[in-house]
C-alpha cells in the first residue's frame, strides 16, 4: 500500500452546515474541482448501538478533465493526491479489495447498483 489511503471524498459536517454544502466544500478543497449536481446516496450510521455518527453519501457529477495533483487544506495538515479512474478500473479495484474503508465500499457498490440511472440522469 502506498503513502494514501484510496477513499471517496468526504468531510465533517460544520455547524450550521447542512450535508449537501460539505459535499461540495470538500470536493473543491480536497480534489480541486466543483461538483455540478449531487444525487443522494443515503445516510447510515456508522456503528448502530455503539455510536451515534452518521455518514450521509452523495453521487456528485464533476467534469474530472484535468483533475489530478496534490490537494487539501494545509490548516488541516490535508496531503491528498488525487487519482482519476475509469468505471471499470473503480469496480476491478473494489472487486480485489483495494479499497478498505467502509464509506467508499459503500459508494461503489451503490454506483454499480445504479450507474445506469446516474447516467440517464445526467447524460
Amino acid at each position: 500500500m502506498g503513502p494514501w489511503l484510496t477513499e471517496v471524498v468526504a468531510g465533517i459536517i460544520e455547524e450550521g452546515e447542512a450535508p449537501e454544502e460539505v459535499a461540495r466544500r470538500e470536493t473543491r478543497e480536497e480534489a480541486g474541482i466543483e461538483v455540478m449536481d449531487l444525487m443522494p446516496i443515503c445516510r447510515y450510521l456508522v456503528s448502530p448501538g455503539g455510536s451515534s455518527e452518521s455518514v450521509v453519501l452523495f453521487c456528485g457529477r464533476v467534469d474530472s478533465r484535468g483533475a489530478g495533483g496534490i490537494h487539501g487544506l494545509a490548516a488541516e495538515h490535508e496531503d491528498i493526491k488525487v487519482d482519476v479512474v475509469p468505471y471499470a478500473e473503480a469496480m476491478r479495484r473494489l472487486e480485489e479489495g483495494d479499497f478498505t474503508n467502509a464509506i467508499s465500499i459503500i459508494a461503489l457498490q451503490w454506483l454499480a447498483l445504479h450507474r445506469g440511472r446516474v447516467r440517464a440522469a445526467w447524460a
